[in-house]
């Protein structure tokens, strides 16, 4: 792993244990332009939007240019942009990710009679009944009966 930094250019560039490659550089207008290999770049824009810090990305992937847009967060004093979606619906949308279900659901899996599954079947074990629903990435809120 090494790392260049031109501060007079603005340039930095980060050779990972990997072989890749990224490289960054600050434009005069405090944007950025990143490269890396084998991902498509990007400029980013930072901007303040009532109180709290954006940045939007600007990619091209095979000729077309599209948006990302990122919230910036501080933690433990390093700043890091998260993804943030251009639309949230209401909280009866999400309801279903958050509150248990009344009753078990019973759900037979379709795959059960194809060739593949009498040798690869059991690592495709799905539980026959389910509680409730995933709750975030904990698999713990499933039990098999």
């Amino acid at each position: 792993m090494s790392d260049v930094h031109d501060v007079r250019r603005g340039i930095d560039v980060h050779q990972g244990l990997n072989g890749g490659r990224r490289v960054m550089v600050e434009r005069p207008d405090h944007s950025r332009f990143v490269s890396q290999r084998g991902r498509p770049g990007f400029v980013q824009h930072s901007y303040n939007f009532h109180g709290h810090d954006f940045a939007r990305r600007t990619y091209v992937y095979h000729g077309h240019t599209y948006d990302h847009f990122y919230h910036g967060y501080s933690y433990h004093g390093i700043n890091i942009n998260v993804y943030a979606p251009s639309r949230y619906w209401g909280r009866a949308y999400y309801g279903w990710a958050y509150n248990p279900w009344i009753t078990p659901i019973h759900y037979r899996w379709g795959w059960f009679g194809d060739p593949w599954y009498g040798r690869y079947g059991y690592f495709f074990q799905p539980y026959s009944v389910y509680l409730r629903p995933l709750s975030g990435s904990r698999i713990t809120s499933f039990r098999r009966i």
